[in-house]
């Protein structure tokens, strides 16, 4: 049902435009009215709320908090996430955010699982730390740190929205900075009792090698660890590496990568300049594209 809903809500953004900033229909203006009254009404109801930075427009306002609360953001992705976790699995959500990703987790490993989310953005931390509160969520656990291969600090890079703040300058316009603490995952794992992982998110600006340096040890105690991890070239390249080299350390680590497309197809992943701004990719080790027996 869930899916039926989303394709007409698709096919209504489509036939009207309502998308599109430079439509000013009666049919787009009536699309982006009833989204903007959902949106508190949704809210109240799932308790999520939003970090206070927003910025594109109607877009990355409105829609993107609809369909966030319907989970239709990143619909694609998320078919393979509903598909893939299962309870009692062991996840790690990084670059955490608004904990889109990490309630989803936390709902599909339930109590008997465990989900560790990553934010070291003190706005966001407040927010995520929100929207996970209560003993639905109590195994998902907030972890206030930048997901790297060592414990210390660096200094983020905060954008002008709430979700592309990064380690590297350059990445995005810079609306300040803050000193952000960082931890070596292995061993932050190791303290936790994790020996392995089953399913690993990973969006986090630039910093996706240094977070995969930074889990080695326990990747390679986890042969059946799916990773959802967001490719993008500009941000990989203010960090000093290209999409090649990224895609060597996924291949060196044992993973095949394919690009996950809008509808939840797997695809070969597009050259850099294909990517417009970035792809998300679903990489699996054992040889065997995960969800197939």
């Amino acid at each position: 049902m869930n899916g039926l809903a989303h394709a007409l809500y698709t096919a209504l953004l489509r036939r009207t435009r309502a998308a599109d900033p430079d439509v000013h229909t009666v049919a787009a203006r009536a699309v982006r009215g009833g989204l903007r009254r959902a949106v508190p009404l949704l809210q109240r109801g799932h308790g999520i709320r939003f970090p206070r930075r927003a910025t594109g427009g109607w877009r990355w306002t409105w829609q993107f908090r609809f369909e966030v609360l319907m989970r239709w953001h990143e619909h694609g992705s998320v078919l393979w996430v509903r598909r893939l976790v299962r309870p009692g699995m062991a996840a790690l959500d990084l670059g955490a955010n608004l904990g889109y990703y990490s309630r989803l987790l936390g709902d599909l490993v339930g109590p008997t699982g465990t989900v560790y989310a990553f934010e070291p953005d003190p706005e966001n931390l407040e927010v995520l730390r929100h929207n996970l509160r209560g003993a639905r969520y109590a195994h998902v656990r907030v972890a206030p740190y930048a997901a790297t291969d060592r414990a210390g600090t660096a200094i983020l890079h905060i954008s002008p929205g709430h979700s592309a703040h990064s380690l590297f300058a350059g990445f995005t316009e810079t609306h300040g900075t803050v000193e952000v603490r960082t931890i070596g995952l292995d061993s932050f794992l190791a303290e936790q009792g994790v020996e392995h992982l089953d399913f690993v998110k990973m969006d986090v600006e630039g910093s996706e090698p240094q977070a995969l340096d930074g889990l080695r040890e326990t990747i390679a105690r986890s042969p059946d660890l799916v990773l959802l991890g967001e490719c993008n070239p500009t941000a990989l390249a203010c960090a000093g590496t290209t999409v090649r080299a990224y895609l060597d350390t996924l291949a060196q680590l044992g993973f095949e990568a394919r690009a996950i497309l809008d509808d939840g197809r797997l695809d070969a992943v597009p050259d850099a300049a294909e990517m417009r701004p970035s792809v998300n990719l679903l990489c699996w080790r054992g040889g065997r594209e995960p969800g197939r027996r």
